[in-house]
């Protein structure tokens, strides 16, 4: 049996109906996720800004703002700051929040800027929600200044990063019937040194030198559900497996994720720690 090669055309067409999904979930979940993944989140950002250097002065482009956790710090530290996100619900609650300053709702897939506009551009877990990673990072190499730097955060594989074992293993276990979530980018492609250093290299960097590092940080739960509830309430692309599944098979696959929490990372005096796991990506244009 033959295997046809997906065309261009239906290669754009996965593209956009994953971009499509993303950005329905955002606009619907942008509150839930400051709530229960906000804390987990935002705890990287301080890695992530000093693996830029001093920004102090430097004009600074956070992208897939969401809340603004990115941007609040950045300010913080001296940084002239502009902050986009695709979806208006999120640029709202970043503008709530942080009302000094200046959000605005943009494309990373087209940067709506001049060539050469930043020192530095920066995203903290937007990477692995962008449908086409490839043309985002070309368009960070595009805006950035020559000796820019561009420095994004992705999850770790789940050798490391606990919570996304916890929840494959019990989907693995529990979860029924083909999912109807649309094909998102390949981890692998981020994820795996060579692969990542050959998109960066094609999205412009060609000369850049490449550096990541692992930064894992504690979860503190303090209930046994509290990852299946963040999961189900306020994550787009892996919580949408939980929610197209049965009430019957929801409760099925909380019982098997509080197992292994329950089992692997209880701690002294009660409560739960949950290895969070991320590595910091930086580029350097030349």
């Amino acid at each position: 049996m033959s295997h046809r090669l997906p065309d261009i055309a239906e290669h754009h067409t996965g593209l956009d109906a994953f971009r499509d999904f993303e950005h329905r979930g955002w606009e619907t979940l942008a509150t839930p996720y400051h709530h229960v993944w906000g804390h987990v989140t935002g705890a990287f950002v301080p890695p992530l800004l000093a693996a830029l250097g001093s920004i102090e002065h430097r004009d600074l482009l956070d992208v897939a703002t969401g809340p603004g956790y990115v941007a609040r710090d950045a300010r913080k530290l001296g940084a002239t700051v502009t902050a986009i996100d695709f979806s208006a619900a999120m640029i709202r609650q970043a503008s709530r929040l942080h009302p000094f300053i200046r959000f605005e709702v943009g494309d990373a897939h087209s940067l709506r800027f001049p060539d050469g506009s930043f020192d530095a551009v920066v995203s903290n877990f937007g990477m692995q929600h962008f449908s086409d990673p490839g043309r985002v990072l070309s368009e960070f190499a595009r805006v950035l200044r020559p000796g820019g730097i561009c420095a994004f955060t992705i999850w770790a594989g789940n050798d490391v990063n606990c919570a996304g074992d916890v929840l494959d293993r019990a989907l693995a276990l529990e979860a029924e019937g083909q999912t109807a979530v649309p094909v998102g980018p390949n981890y692998h492609q981020l994820t795996d040194t060579e692969a990542r250093r050959d998109r960066l290299r094609h999205a412009g960097f060609e000369e850049c030198q490449e550096a990541s590092s692992l930064v894992t940080l504690p979860w503190s739960l303090t209930h046994v559900d509290d990852l299946f509830n963040a999961e189900i309430q306020g994550s787009v692309r892996s919580g949408a497996r939980l929610r197209e599944q049965t009430t019957e098979v929801q409760a099925r696959i909380r019982t098997s994720m509080a197992t292994m929490i329950a089992e692997r990372f209880s701690i002294v005096g009660g409560g739960y720690e949950l290895p969070m796991a991320a590595q910091i990506i930086v580029g350097r244009l030349s």
